[in-house]
């Protein structure tokens, strides 16, 4: 269930920064193709290493440096057919600069593996505490009524991929994108190693038949941890099989933050997961959509929950 309040805001109908989407609509490109386009190479040429700008430049700056992305933070190639539509959804609430870094570095890793694409942000706008898996499958939700996808990446706004190889598209396994990890300026982390075999956070790609299988993510996780680890194990329970990004392309640069409020009951809540899997999730989101913007590189979706936070005040 949800409440929809929301003000649908496209080019000079909302406030944004000063002149930011005056100059995004002078350059921007048109949605449709010619009948007679060819597919899109497979894989694209010229694909490789990247280099991370990681200084949180200016917005205006930003913004005039991928004038050719359209408003809403939409782009497709032009000569070609491009192999799969994408919505990029990113859980988000107060990290202005982490989403400066990210907007400047994800559209052209994009644009060279000749996707189309959508890069949508939902945005948390009430006082809880921080409910990462809600606002990934609210974004779901909102972003499959604007266009049939055939993947959806879901993308932590602080994780910053390093190579264009590793294909921002959807196959027969959800896949794990990030295989080695790194924080500015320190050595790359192996994810198995690291972390955990089970480790499915950060950066994933799953198609939209395979979110709905397993009802999304569950809506109980407040707080940081534990959401991904239940992903996994929806996934596996449903029969699905996972893989992850071969090692010398899921590589990615990441910004360290302090985890803020830990949910105390996160392992438990997995545990007991099971028994909700089927009620627990898509079918069962709670949430006021308050307005729905088209920024010049992201479509911003904010909303409220309006599900109870059992840790409020803590």
């Amino acid at each position: 269930m949800f409440v929809d309040e929301k003000e649908t805001c496209s080019k000079g109908d909302c406030e944004t920064e000063p002149d930011k989407e005056e100059e995004a609509a002078k350059y921007q490109k048109p949605t449709d193709t010619a009948d007679d386009l060819q597919p899109c190479p497979s894989p694209p040429p010229k694909l490789g290493p990247l280099t991370v700008d990681v200084h949180a430049h200016p917005i205006n700056w930003v913004v005039s440096k991928h004038v050719e992305v359209n408003n809403g933070g939409t782009w497709r190639p032009t000569d070609c057919e491009p192999k799969q539509k994408v919505a990029i959804l990113v859980p988000y609430r107060d990290r202005d600069e982490d989403l400066r870094i990210f907007l400047h570095n994800i559209h052209p890793f994009l644009r060279a593996q000749l996707l189309e694409y959508t890069v949508y942000l939902i945005e948390q706008m009430d006082k809880k505490h921080f409910n990462r898996a809600t606002l990934l499958n609210i974004g779901y939700a909102e972003a499959m009524k604007q266009k049939k996808y055939d993947c959806i990446i879901l993308h932590d706004v602080d994780k910053f991929p390093e190579d264009t190889r590793n294909l921002y598209t959807c196959g027969d396994k959800p896949v794990h994108m990030i295989s080695r990890v790194r924080y500015v300026g320190q050595e790359y982390r192996n994810t198995e190693k690291y972390f955990y075999k089970e480790y499915f956070g950060g950066v994933t790609a799953i198609s939209p038949k395979q979110f709905q299988k397993i009802n999304g993510f569950s809506n109980m996780f407040w707080g940081w941890g534990s959401e991904d680890d239940d992903l996994y194990k929806r996934m596996h329970f449903h029969g699905l099989k996972t893989s992850r990004a071969a090692e010398h392309r899921g590589t990615y640069m990441e910004i360290w933050h302090p985890y803020g409020f830990v949910n105390p009951r996160r392992h438990e809540v997995v545990e007991e997961g099971k028994s909700r899997y089927n009620t627990d999730g898509l079918n069962s989101l709670n949430y006021k959509l308050l307005s729905v913007q088209n920024k010049p590189l992201y479509t911003n979706i904010s909303v409220l929950l309006l599900d109870k936070d059992p840790y409020a005040g803590k």
